[in-house]
């Protein structure tokens, strides 16, 4: 995964189509629901990534086609519903790029500083 110059990276894996479904039925999915969401994956990367004010988990998973993405999207907005920014709670977003999606959840500061980070990045 790319990260942000001046972030590190102190643990980075794959899931796989097994411990996909597992986290969306760790979450409340239903079998069916899990095992649907899950079919069709193409590869994944998480990664646990520590900015100075916190640290993001980033997880970007590649589908076969665009319905399976979405199918998949879909089961993760019911199983990590937006987070709270209020009180330093942890945020959460989900993105779907074609078919890739794209799941991050980390303290409203730390998101900030991936922020600034990757802007500061794209004007070198």
């Amino acid at each position: 995964l790319p990260v942000p110059e001046g972030a590190q990276v102190p643990f980075s894996t794959s899931l796989g189509e097994l411990c996909s479904r597992i986290v969306l039925l760790s979450r409340g999915a239903a079998k069916e629901e899990a095992a649907a969401a899950a079919a069709g994956w193409a590869g994944d990367a998480v990664a646990l990534v520590s900015f100075p004010a916190g640290e993001a988990v980033v997880w970007v998973s590649a589908w076969d086609t665009e319905k399976d993405a979405v199918e998949f999207l879909e089961a993760m907005k019911k199983a990590f519903p937006p987070g709270s920014a209020a009180e330093g709670k942890p945020t959460r977003g989900l993105i779907q790029r074609g078919t890739t999606v794209e799941f991050v959840e980390a303290p409203l500061e730390a998101l900030a500083e991936a922020v600034a980070m990757a802007k500061a990045a794209e004007r070198k």
